[in-house]
């Protein structure tokens, strides 16, 4: 996923003593989300220190390295509206009387950033105040709207009636976070469609089609199986399809189409019913491997308040590398520990193994995700049973609320074989080719 930057302010002042400095007593935002960005109204409290006698400060700026485009406007020095400059990312406020030693200055304006581009359904917002504002006051509230839902976990930040807000004394590092938040509700109309390629022979072909789509947190409905030729026979399970065909050597491709509506969000979020106790399995090898870590996690300050199942999440989206030349290797817990590289598959695996030591019931499942190239790309992630209830994580998209994005289409769990293929008859060589594909989406 693409890495958001920081907005950076720098202060910067001009008096030739280098005592001299303007303390920041409070940070405020208060922001909203926009189609083209964000709108804030920033409220900044400051104090100078350590001026010589008879020397004031005019003005101060703030440094943006963002390469977003801000618009700065209705500037307000203790109500009163004062001028400013904006020129090349600075940010210069100019003060109607000269600001003496100790004295204070509230200053407010609104800030209008234009994103060059907003993920559809995994948009990533920056919660932030500058490490120059320690020891201040901060308060950052954005406001998401109701077709917006918070997927990540933070510590000292709340999400409450589409309001997410941090209030506390800026540490020495300030605060950066970033929040991923997710539609509240989409319905794709999706399909698998499965491509059996056959040589020249006759015989009987039975193909097994399951149910995909069934066992997430989604909504299906309308699911339909079909194929592109007349089966001789189709029989309807609680769980698959059953198609037989009668091959012969004019046939030589067979279409096996899955067709469901899904409806992904909090809107259509389902409850799982299924037992959990079949999912605390692990071998005693995968134990002695983990059990040190495991214990490491726990001592970590840097995850103290988290809950134990985000600890173990943000461990592995931490200490794996995202690498793409590991696709399709499906690496053991053992060889992920000695590479510390992987894809989606080696953090759901890795993660799968070390919830479980924790006594925490997690499967890995599969589907397909929107991610940063704008296309639907095969994707594992982890369903896992905490509160009484079975939730979804992504340790490598570090989605640790308990939801995944609207655009995580969830197939099916672990590797099951999505289909199953019999034939009788002439030898023959059978191929089997899978594509995913979007046909409609809508908004809630």
């Amino acid at each position: 996923m693409n890495k958001i930057k920081y907005i950076l302010f720098l202060l910067v002042i001009s008096v030739f003593d280098a005592r001299a400095e303007i303390k920041i007593l409070e940070w405020k935002e208060d922001a909203k989300l926009t189609e083209y960005g964000r709108e804030s109204l920033f409220s900044i409290k400051i104090q100078t220190k350590n001026l010589p006698k008879n020397t004031g400060i005019l003005s101060f700026l703030i440094s943006s390295a963002s390469q977003k485009k801000i618009e700065y406007s209705s500037l307000k020095v203790d109500l009163i509206d004062t001028n400013f400059k904006n020129q090349n990312g600075v940010f210069e406020v100019l003060f109607n009387r000269p600001l003496l030693d100790n004295q204070t200055a509230n200053i407010e304006f609104i800030a209008k950033e234009y994103y060059p581009k907003i993920s559809k359904y995994l948009r990533q917002e920056p919660l932030y105040i500058p490490a120059f504002a320690e020891g201040s006051f901060g308060e950052v509230v954005i406001r998401v709207g109701n077709d917006l839902e918070l997927i990540s976990s933070h510590k000292n930040i709340s999400s409450r009636n589409n309001i997410i807000s941090y209030k506390g004394r800026v540490s020495g590092d300030g605060i950066k976070e970033i929040l991923k938040l997710t539609n509240s509700g989409v319905v794709w109309d999706v399909a698998v469609r499965s491509k059996i390629n056959i040589s020249s022979t006759s015989g009987t072909m039975e193909i097994t089609a399951p149910y995909l789509f069934r066992g997430g947190a989604q909504s299906v409905r309308n699911q339909t199986i079909g194929a592109n030729i007349f089966p001789k026979q189709h029989l309807t399970t609680r769980e698959n399809d059953i198609l037989t065909f009668d091959i012969t050597p004019k046939i030589n491709e067979i279409i096996i189409e899955n067709k469901a509506e899904v409806a992904t969000g909090k809107k259509f979020r389902i409850e799982n019913d299924r037992s959990p106790e079949k999912y605390l399995e692990i071998t005693e090898s995968e134990k002695i491997l983990l059990t040190p870590i495991l214990k490491k996690i726990l001592l970590n300050p840097k995850y103290d308040t988290l809950p134990l199942y985000v600890k173990i999440l943000n461990y592995v989206h931490d200490n794996i590398i995202y690498d793409l030349s590991y696709y399709g290797k499906l690496l053991t817990v053992e060889k992920i520990l000695e590479t510390k590289s992987g894809v989606c598959s080696e953090y759901a695996t890795l993660f799968n193994a070390l919830a479980r030591l924790a006594n925490i019931p997690s499967s890995i499942v599969h589907g397909y995700a929107l991610g940063e190239y704008d296309k639907f790309e095969s994707h594992a992630w982890n369903m896992i049973f905490i509160n009484n209830r079975w939730v979804h994580v992504d340790p490598t998209w570090n989605l640790s609320s308990g939801v995944v994005s609207s655009s995580h289409i969830y197939l099916k769990d672990n590797r099951k074989e999505e289909i199953l293929v019999k034939f009788q008859g002439q030898e023959t060589n059978i191929q089997i080719d899978r594509e995913f594909m979007i046909l409609d989406s809508k908004k809630y």
